[in-house]
């Protein structure tokens, strides 16, 4: 499944995050099968950022861009501390953690709740995953600007 139609499938506009979805793109590996992605606003760490949340059968990463750089944040799915249970007033959040990163995410309930199960799912599933080489950083950056 590409990323916009795991947007699409997650319930999200990507009207208003075309240059965070180009960026995510970039961010996935080639042998990494999305599995559920959506726009949503999240905190990192306490940083209030827009951008994408991408669930991939590794890992799960939130990409933010502008027109110069790209900034993602990766989880690997066998790194998990904590999956959060969706809470909130109005708008809604669940968390995802690890030692290294906090990952808030904000949006509607539908979304959030298929997000959290969909992770679930995931982390269940890693263990029989052919392997892969993920980066070894938890901030991954990549500049966007072609010269």
């Amino acid at each position: 499944m590409t990323l916009r139609e795991a947007i699409k499938l997650g319930g999200t506009s990507a009207f208003l995050a075309k240059t965070d979805i180009n960026a995510a793109e970039s961010f996935v590996l080639e042998n990494e099968e999305i599995r559920y992605a959506l726009v949503a606003n999240c905190i990192v760490n306490k940083d209030w950022t827009p951008g994408v949340v991408v669930l991939t059968n590794h890992r799960v990463f939130f990409c933010h861009a502008n027109q110069v750089l790209a900034k993602a944040v990766q989880i690997p799915l066998t790194g998990f501390l904590q999956v959060g249970q969706v809470s909130g007033g109005m708008l809604k959040r669940v968390t995802i953690s690890s030692p290294a990163i906090t990952l808030t995410v904000e949006g509607s309930l539908s979304p959030l709740a298929h997000l959290q199960q969909a992770v679930l799912t995931a982390i269940e599933e890693a263990p029989a995953q052919s392997p892969v080489d993920l980066p070894a950083d938890v901030v991954l950056e990549k500049y966007t600007l072609e010269t």
